[in-house]
């Protein structure tokens, strides 16, 4: 009887697992299918070229490629791997510690970056390309990375600290109590994740623009969807989050501090790239959303795929900052969104009230100018009036006096 209902128990738990997947990824599709469809061809021409031309050459006339998008890699997959390779060593973390929180530095971006690139006013066809680019160029770099990181992370010698859920610190070996998984990556799960995270991004992208090609008002209908979808796909990952992470709120400050900080700290390192680069300030906030949000759903993946002969403890000590930092981007993204959306509406209604007052100025001038244009042809026409010459005939004879009172009109 209680095997029967352990097993009842586990189907209802595994039935609704599916329906929120498919939840969550109708949700991804509609959210990503309005920000496509606030896009055209041209939007995408733009986020790759550059207003200068060519001077010289086989190119001469022609735009030159805009840096962003190779400065939107340079960012993603240096300085995010780099800052999270330096918390786990700095905080000496235990290897599959370090390992998932590196592991996430090197995600690429997702539906969330450019979710919240649209909010606040960005380049949402840059977030897009970069999020397509940085989705292909993950087969290669994070298994580069992994292996670039793991003589420094599994080092004999080297010293960790394991933080459990209760927050008790236990100095342990380099293995700790992970040592000898094996870190095979099964690579046909993974391209499967990788693939279905960029179906999720290209298909409803497609879709969208060319329903603005063939209607703007349905485009701009499916633009508010997508808005409202977007705002309860962020609140919805976040109330079940928490709700199905408590545990995660027992672990250190460390673990804590290294999963709030590695999305802003990615951000100011993104954004002062691409200031280097003179690129725009939407552009410039694009590339800063798109360093340091990542795609934590395709990192939880990769961590099962890659820690699959392990045992059970050890994929939940990797998946611990993932976690925790699935939790810090919807708290980082949204104040940097609410900040860059409250400065968006600012400068918008300050433009605003400039028109208007250019407006009233201009209106002013132009009734001056009427009315002094207006004056001077009323002058004009009593001096003709005054001075006009007397008919004659054959000979010019002397012009009439000014009479009385069109010397008084002049006056």
């Amino acid at each position: 009887m209680e095997h029967l209902n352990e097993t009842s128990a586990q189907n209802g738990t595994s039935v609704l697992n599916t329906v929120f997947t498919f939840s969550l990824a109708a949700l991804i599709f509609v959210l990503t299918l309005g920000l496509g469809a606030t896009l055209s061809l041209d939007s995408f021409k733009q986020a790759m070229l550059l207003q200068k031309k060519y001077q010289f050459g086989c190119l001469k006339g022609k735009k030159m490629l805009s840096p962003a998008p190779v400065c939107g890699f340079l960012s993603q997959f240096v300085f995010m791997p780099v800052i999270a390779l330096v918390f786990g060593l700095s905080f000496q973390f235990t290897p599959y510690l370090a390992l998932g929180l590196l592991i996430t530095g090197c995600c690429p971006g997702g539906s969330t970056s450019n979710f919240f690139t649209f909010l606040v006013n960005g380049d949402v066809a840059l977030s897009i390309t970069m999020t397509v680019i940085s989705t292909v160029t993950a087969i290669g770099m994070i298994p580069a990375w992994i292996a670039l990181a793991s003589p420094l992370l599994f080092a004999p010698n080297r010293t960790s600290t394991y933080l459990t859920y209760l927050g008790e610190v236990v100095e342990v070996g380099s293995g700790g109590e992970g040592e000898g998984a094996d870190l095979s990556i099964n690579v046909v799960q993974w391209l499967g994740s990788v693939a279905q995270s960029l179906a999720l991004v290209i298909v409803p992208v497609i879709i969208g623009v060319v329903i603005r090609w063939k209607s703007e008002r349905v485009a701009k209908i499916i633009e508010k969807v997508g808005t409202v979808t977007g705002i309860i796909f962020i609140t919805a990952a976040l109330i079940v989050g928490t709700i199905d992470n408590q545990k995660l709120f027992l672990s250190g400050w460390q673990v804590w501090v290294a999963g709030f900080a590695l999305e802003p700290l990615g951000m100011a390192l993104g954004a002062g790239f691409a200031f280097l680069f003179r690129l725009p300030k939407s552009q410039i906030s694009t590339i800063a959303l798109e360093t340091g949000v990542q795609n934590s759903t395709l990192a939880i993946a990769i961590i099962n795929f890659t820690l699959m002969s392990a045992p059970n403890h050890i994929k939940q000590e990797a998946l611990v900052l993932p976690l925790i930092y699935s939790l810090a981007l919807v708290v980082d993204s949204g104040i940097f969104a609410a900040v860059g959306f409250s400065i968006v509406r600012c400068n918008r209604r300050r433009r605003m009230r400039g028109g208007k007052s250019r407006s009233k100025r201009g209106m002013f001038a132009a009734l001056s100018s009427t009315s002094i244009t207006t004056s001077m042809s009323d002058m004009s026409g009593d001096n003709e009036r005054a001075y006009r010459p007397a008919k004659s005939s054959g000979r010019v004879m002397e012009e009439e006096p000014l009479s009385s009172s069109s010397m008084h009109d002049n006056l």
